[in-house]
């Protein structure tokens, strides 16, 4: 492991081959308590968004963007759809699961610490993950995990994701009959960004971008969600 970042030359020491992966577990760990913390205390407001990819990778049309609305406890509402709000009661749903995403990647990727970064007068753990050889990934969620490597950036201290940029290396495809395949996917590129707030970890950005075809018919788009107007509640 380089760590000239710090020492101020270059000089190398020894790395547990297990080490990204016990970060990894440490993270899992942290991130289920902290979302405990989340449901608590924060209160908060997300906006996803949908555009179109014209062949260039270049933004088109919007073709859908939500307001959601979470309370103390974690129950969503949409309060606006398209620019226009909507009637009270509309209840919504997380669209993206952080949580499932590192135990999925947990049970089928290595880890491996690249070297020690500094952003911003903090250090980070940069870790590479790609999938192993050894696992047999199952249902949709885990083939298209195993068609996925990347960078995480991990907080030296306090061991929180600062942030994950996922790619695909190999496409996916299923529904296949006759020799063609009913669904293909060939691009599933990931952007996540996350910060402290007071001791708790909140996501601050996720940017999706994928292209597929289905049916035969070619589809590229970028989804964004944008987490902001954090409130937090004061401990009983």
């Amino acid at each position: 492991l380089n760590i000239s970042i710090i020492t101020g030359k270059t000089s190398q020491i020894p790395v547990a081959p297990d080490l990204g992966e016990s970060i990894l577990k440490k993270i899992v760990s942290q991130t289920k308590n902290n979302e405990i913390l989340k449901r608590k205390f924060l209160s908060y407001k997300r906006t996803y968004a949908r555009y179109d990819l014209d062949e260039n990778g270049q933004t088109m049309d919007r073709k859908r963007k939500e307001i959601t609305s979470i309370a103390l406890g974690g129950n969503e509402e949409i309060i606006e759809i398209n620019d226009k709000p909507t009637k009270k009661g509309k209840s919504g749903s997380p669209r993206f699961n952080l949580m499932s995403l590192l135990e999925t990647m947990l049970k089928l990727d290595d880890f491996t610490i690249v070297k020690i970064d500094k952003i911003d007068d903090e250090y980070f753990y940069v870790i590479s993950f790609k999938p192993k050889t050894t696992i047999k990934p199952s249902g949709d969620i885990e083939d298209i995990v195993a068609c996925v490597e990347g960078t995480i950036y991990v907080d030296f201290e306090k061991f929180y994701i600062k942030k994950l940029s996922a790619w695909m290396v190999k496409p996916y495809s299923r529904g296949g009959i006759f020799g063609w395949n009913i669904f293909n996917l060939t691009k599933a590129d990931i952007e996540l960004t996350q910060e402290e707030l007071n001791g708790i970890i909140v996501i601050k950005s996720i940017e999706l971008i994928d292209k597929y075809s289905l049916f035969g018919r070619e589809t590229s788009e970028k989804q964004t969600y944008l987490y902001e107007e954090y409130r937090q509640a004061e401990p009983n």
